[in-house]
């Protein structure tokens, strides 16, 4: 009873500690399923860094490429200059050599201006040869010294009538041209596009206030007259042909100190080299400009619009500062 008695409490200990085995083993089986769990997610964090791994490989591979081409191109572009550097030192011999021959030009241009010169005194310039085709009418200018002597001072005048060598100029209400004495000066006229300058000559008052009496000595000097810079405007003109009662709307293209060019569509009429003009422009910012008196000089046709390039009767100041702008 005794034995009996002690295997039943020997079997109630295994009954307890056979249950607790069975805990600890459900507690290791969960313990194995979380260290499995943890491996597979250790496996895949290891997949996606190779992966990553992989993208910067690439990365360094695709860097190391455009750092050979950047050598590449640099290595063209020192080319490049090199080939630049022989091109600017052949291109400086070059400009010596154009130099050179643009100083025989201007030379050669010189000598045939001269010629020109020395032509336009034998055959004239139009018809006109010297004073004795001065006619009534022509515009001159008075050339007088300035008060301090420093330069010279234009008065625009009209010849109203020659006799000879003898000529009456009248200047226009506003100059402010007052003589008491004989005086030796200048008188300028422009003829086509030669200037006449007779020097030395004797101008004096009158008994009217805007008529001066000159006496012409000499032959005049012939100049061509100087090329001045053109400025292009887009200005809207109205073109007036007096000789036939014409006015056309125009439109401006440039414009300089001795001429302009206007741009203008009509099949009315026809423009002629050496038709008498009226250019007015309104709003240009030149008040002294907006009226201009000139001479077709060159007309180009091109369906019903004409390129028409005028030459003023005289040179205009204010036009040579604008131009030069």
């Amino acid at each position: 009873m005794k034995a009996l008695g002690r295997l039943e409490e020997t079997s109630e200990k295994m009954a307890g500690s056979i249950t607790d085995t069975i805990q600890h083993i459900q507690i290791m089986t969960d313990k194995v399923k979380q260290v499995s769990a943890s491996v597979k997610e250790i496996s895949s964090d290891a997949d996606q860094l190779g992966s990553h791994i992989d993208v910067i490989d690439s990365a360094m591979k695709e860097v190391e490429d455009s750092n050979q081409n950047l050598v590449s191109n640099m290595q063209e572009v020192c080319n490049v200059m090199d080939t630049m550097t022989n091109c600017v030192d052949n291109s400086e011999t070059t400009t010596k050599e154009m130099l050179s021959k643009y100083n025989e030009l201007a030379r050669n241009v010189n000598n045939i201006e001269h010629v020109v010169g020395k032509l336009m005194i034998e055959l004239g310039e139009g018809g006109f040869m010297g004073v004795n085709d001065i006619e009534a009418g022509m515009k001159a200018s008075i050339v007088l010294p300035d008060e301090n002597g420093h330069g010279n001072k234009e008065y625009k005048a009209r010849i109203k009538t020659r006799d000879g060598g003898h000529l009456l100029l009248e200047t226009s209400a506003k100059t402010e041209l007052h003589l008491k004495e004989k005086i030796l000066g200048h008188i300028n006229i422009v003829v086509e596009n030669v200037l006449y300058d007779w020097k030395d000559v004797e101008i004096e008052p009158t008994d009217k206030k805007n008529l001066f009496r000159v006496i012409v000595h000499k032959p005049a000097d012939v100049i061509n007259r100087r090329k001045y810079p053109r400025r292009e405007i887009a200005n809207k003109c109205m073109i007036e042909m007096p000789d036939r009662g014409i006015k056309y709307q125009g439109n401006m293209i440039n414009i300089s100190a001795n001429g302009c060019a206007f741009r203008v569509e009509t099949n009315a009429f026809d423009f002629k080299i050496g038709d008498r003009l009226n250019v007015s422009i309104p709003d240009f910012e030149i008040e002294e400009a907006r009226y201009l008196e000139a001479v077709v000089i060159r007309a180009t046709k091109t369906g019903n619009e004409y390129v028409v390039g005028c030459r003023m009767l005289e040179d205009n100041d204010a036009l040579e500062e604008f131009s030069k702008e």
